[in-house]
């Protein structure tokens, strides 16, 4: 007999979808509690003396199986709780599934459609069974009575069986709704934890613009008033060193602000995710620092396992860019000018690495400097914004950043990206 595959959700069901449930994209298929399953099995159990079969039964469909969730507790009842079966055109529960709707057979022997069914080689030949569904109407499985005799069903018992599905599909809704409400509470708190984050670096922000902006430009004024006063005494050989300082400081503010507007443009929503070779994004890197490389003497190793994945291009660029960045500028100054490029693959995730061959950072930085606006150098063109965006760029994914490094070894900055953005090659 041929296996077929019964269609769980009606085309007309989409709508039903409850708002809550769509907003939040959460499963809404809960799994049934241990203390839910008592209580079924008292209702099973009643319904099946009231109407005098030796067969009551709740049904689970899964992907190409029914369940058995529950089955009555009579002696002459065939069917044990946890039996699997797979889906066969010839059961009767199979037409519910199919149909949405209830059926009644009252002497499956004098049916040509069932008689030759599998139920009535069990020995049943009458059934009765309405489908139960979720609240987006898409089917749980079944509840159904079967007799090893004829039995007609009357409107008394049809009705009985359809308060059950009533009664089965109230707790469905009511197990969907507490999902949601966990699921929503569980959310609350991650956004408050990204608030309270996002608070600490308004503070930092704050520090900075009244600061890190502040003072520069206070430092700019004051050099042109030295400027004027020098202009004014013809003292022109000064004028020379005081306009290169507040050139410097200029391009450190302005360094600052781009820095900024970057952070900005990092935390709104990211482009359409395309395939991108990371091999080709350290190679367009490379192809743009060749002149710096070149002069420091620098290798850029790139190991040749480097992944395809699918991402926004911008802002897997604006993770190289920053981390190479920074190992091109602070961490080449010691005997060994090398810079590495490489991934390590985990069951679920992609962890890609960048290391170099400078001074290290002591541990008790190792968090702190993935925070905004944070600098262990003292050098005026650093702004401590880079590494904030390699940060958020890797959570957008929900991925995550850490540092391996210690004093005088060197620095290996890591990015982990979940394994689903990986394109199989």
């Amino acid at each position: 007999m041929s296996d077929i595959t019964v269609q769980t959700k009606s085309t007309s069901t989409n709508r039903l979808q409850p708002a809550m449930t769509e907003l939040l994209d959460i499963p809404i298929k809960p799994q049934v509690p241990d203390d839910i399953i008592p209580q079924w099995q008292r209702v099973v159990d009643i319904t099946a003396r009231i109407i005098d079969v030796p067969a009551g039964l709740i049904m689970k469909i899964h992907k190409e199986e029914m369940e058995v969730l529950i089955s009555s507790s009579n002696e002459d009842n065939p069917w044990i709780k946890g039996d699997r079966t797979r889906l066969h055109t010839g059961l009767y529960c199979t037409k519910v599934l199919q149909t949405h709707s209830k059926l009644i057979i009252p002497n499956a022997l004098s049916d040509p459609e069932w008689s030759s069914s599998p139920n009535v080689r069990q020995g049943m030949i009458a059934y009765m069974g309405v489908p139960i569904e979720w609240p987006d109407r898409e089917i749980f499985g079944t509840i159904c009575v079967l007799d090893n005799k004829e039995n007609q069903f009357c409107p008394e018992y049809q009705d009985l069986i359809e308060q059950l599905r009533k009664l089965i599909e109230s707790d469905l809704r009511m197990l969907c709704e507490v999902s949601c409400h966990r699921e929503l509470s569980s959310q609350l708190q991650k956004l408050n934890r990204t608030l309270s984050v996002k608070n600490a670096e308004l503070e930092r922000f704050t520090h900075v613009v009244s600061h890190d902006l502040k003072s520069p430009a206070a430092t700019i004024i004051g050099y042109t008033n030295r400027v004027q006063r020098a202009l004014q005494k013809n003292r022109h050989e000064d004028v020379s060193g005081h306009i290169q300082y507040i050139s410097l400081i200029a391009r450190r503010m302005l360094n600052m602000v781009n820095d900024l507007l970057e952070l900005s443009i990092t935390g709104q929503s990211s482009g359409k995710p395309q395939e991108v070779s990371i091999s080709e994004v350290i190679a367009r890197w490379s192809a743009d620092h060749e002149a710096v490389l070149s002069a420091k003497k620098i290798e850029l190793v790139v190991y040749d396992n480097l992944p395809v994945i699918r991402i926004d291009p911008l802002r897997i660029a604006q993770v190289y860019d920053n981390l190479l960045g920074n190992a091109l500028k602070y961490a080449c100054q010691g005997p060994v000018r090398k810079i590495e490029c490489g991934v390590k693959q985990t069951d679920t995730e992609i962890q890609l690495f960048v290391r170099d061959h400078g001074p290290g950072i002591p541990e008790k930085y190792h968090a702190e400097i993935f925070e905004l606006f944070r600098r262990l150098s003292n050098d005026p063109t650093g702004t401590g914004v880079g590494l904030s965006i390699v940060r958020q760029v890797a959570e957008a994914c929900n991925g995550r950043t850490w540092v391996e490094s210690s004093p005088e070894e060197g620095s290996i900055f890591w990015v982990a990206l979940p394994r689903d953005l990986l394109i199989e090659r």
